[in-house]
């Protein structure tokens, strides 16, 4: 099972249905990208949280962490033009 709530985020269960779970997750938050952006920038987008998902929680909150942010958003801006 994966429950979040905010910044928290607690995961149990067995590998398949944490698998599952999350893929349905990614796929949600694909389709809401896609219809914000089009295909090829939600992929970007997806790539580039998934890029995030890589940082620990205390370079997340660092400016180093919102500046790689801000960075990726204006790459996905830029190639939307």
């Amino acid at each position: 099972m994966i429950k979040a709530d905010k910044e928290s985020v607690k995961i149990s269960g067995d590998l398949t249905e944490i698998t599952d779970q999350f893929v349905a997750i990614a796929k949600g938050v694909r389709e809401v990208l896609e219809n914000a952006f089009g295909g090829m920038l939600a992929s970007k987008a997806m790539d580039a949280i998934y890029e995030l998902s890589k940082f620990t929680d205390e370079e997340l909150e660092t400016r180093q962490g919102e500046e790689i942010a801000e960075t990726i958003l204006k790459n996905l801006q830029r190639e939307d033009n």
